[in-house]
């Protein structure tokens, strides 16, 4: 059994390791019809269809690394014999779960506290999913090297900072070229 929670342990980090690396990447216009809630006396969102372009397929993938992780650690803990050891900090995420759970189920618009702003999505789900995937974070053995492969995974957002920087600087805006528009509206 050790064994194979050791592979497991490896596969959930490789899941980490893709979501840190991967997730802040994800950008893409995704269109969806939004009907308003009557929040205050001025109705500040409006509805009809909302674009988004930067946080929709993050959720997506967050949703799916989430599941991914959990399921693994699922078969961790119910098949290779695995027994989490008890720490303090649990409790703190059990309360902060049933705080996102009770604000959700008593929150008057269901529909917004479940998913957030139709062009942020940062609703309960996402905050469960961040919850669930430190709760599997706390509960792996990690590689020696997990320090420099978190490391290695954050170069391209270096290099791509360093690009926009150089643009900005320059005068050149991203935006006007052909192959960022194809690949933000893909």
């Amino acid at each position: 059994d050790q064994l194979s929670r050791e592979r497991v342990d490896r596969w959930i980090f490789i899941v980490l390791l893709a979501t840190v690396a991967v997730l802040p990447l994800l950008v893409g216009a995704h269109v969806r019809e939004f009907v308003s809630p009557l929040i205050t006396e001025k109705n500040f969102l409006t509805t009809g269809q909302k674009g988004d372009i930067f946080t929709y397929y993050k959720f997506v993938f967050l949703l799916i690394a989430t599941i991914l992780a959990v399921s693994l650690f699922l078969y961790k803990l119910l098949f290779l014999n695995y027994s989490p050891p008890n720490r303090p900090i649990l409790w703190f995420f059990f309360i902060f779960a049933l705080g996102i759970v009770l604000s959700t189920v008593f929150a008057p618009y269901k529909t917004l506290a479940l998913y957030g702003q139709p062009n942020r999505s940062d609703g309960a789900l996402s905050y469960i999913c961040y919850l669930l995937l430190m709760f599997v974070a706390m509960h792996i053995q990690y590689p020696k090297k997990a320090v420099s492969y978190v490391l290695y995974s954050l170069y391209p957002f270096v290099l791509i900072n360093f690009i926009l920087i150089l643009m900005n600087f320059t005068g050149h805006d991203a935006l006007t070229y052909d192959a960022v528009k194809k690949v933000l509206m893909a």
